[in-house]
């Protein structure tokens, strides 16, 4: 149970180090909504960074090889999914909506397609995508792992999802621990950064060892501890 044991502290720290770094960086800047989608999050780099790393130390992937196409994969899939996301959250609370027009170009493909719409799909594309985003994301991540052999097990995948789930309600109601002023909205809990331990987390445990495949993960057990448990099978 080691490993999975400092895999969990593990993650943990890294929600917790990818949290502060957020904090200061929004700190340092003006406090105001708008301003906060003005400039670049380097944060947000910085805390992927951290997770892909304690990625590649704990999957339980069977190869080196293996775990070096995890990691580029998943940073890879990080920065195309990191736009949609983006996008996602912004026009769920601004939505954009032509009124003097029926019909509107509405995006596909990170843009590379436009589709013309009726204005109103579009704005209910714009408030309902951030669910999809939140449904899809550990599914994602759960099919990156399955392809490089790590084998998140269906519970895993199940306590991903639900983490994603309640991590906007649960955010909002982390803001009353704290005792600066704010608003009881998804906005505030990204600002004041109440959701990233949520968010990173609820990602982590898909990479947890578990059962058998814990045996593929690093903090490998030594040849003494493998002899010694081979000495005693032999004996038996």
């Amino acid at each position: 149970m080691a490993r999975p044991i400092m895999a969990s502290l593990g993650l943990v720290v890294v929600a917790a180090v990818a949290t502060t770094a957020w904090r200061l960086e929004v700190i340092s800047h003006p406090q105001g909504i708008f301003e906060l989608v003005e400039y670049t999050h380097w944060a947000i780099p910085f805390g992927v960074a951290l997770f892909i790393g304690w990625l590649a130390l704990v999957a339980p992937v069977s190869s080196r090889a293996r775990r070096i196409g995890l990691v580029i994969a998943t940073a890879v899939g990080m920065a195309l999914w990191y736009p949609l996301a983006k996008y996602s959250i912004i026009h769920h609370f601004n939505p954009t909506m032509p009124w003097w027009d029926d019909h509107v170009d509405m995006p596909l493909l990170f843009g590379l397609f436009h589709v013309s719409v009726p204005a109103r799909w579009s704005l209910l594309y714009q408030l309902r995508l951030v669910y999809v985003v939140i449904f899809l994301t550990p599914i994602l991540l759960a099919g990156l792992l399955w392809l490089f052999g790590a084998r998140p097990s269906i519970w895993q995948l199940v306590a991903s999802i639900l983490i994603y789930v309640v991590a906007w309600p649960a955010a909002i109601r982390s803001l009353d621990f704290l005792s600066m002023p704010h608003d009881e909205d998804l906005i505030e809990a990204f600002r004041i950064g109440t959701i990233i331990p949520y968010l990173v987390i609820g990602l982590g445990v898909l990479a947890l060892p578990h059962g058998k495949m814990a045996r593929g993960a690093a903090f490998p057990r030594t040849g003494n501890e493998t002899t010694t448990s081979g000495t005693a099978d032999e004996r038996r």
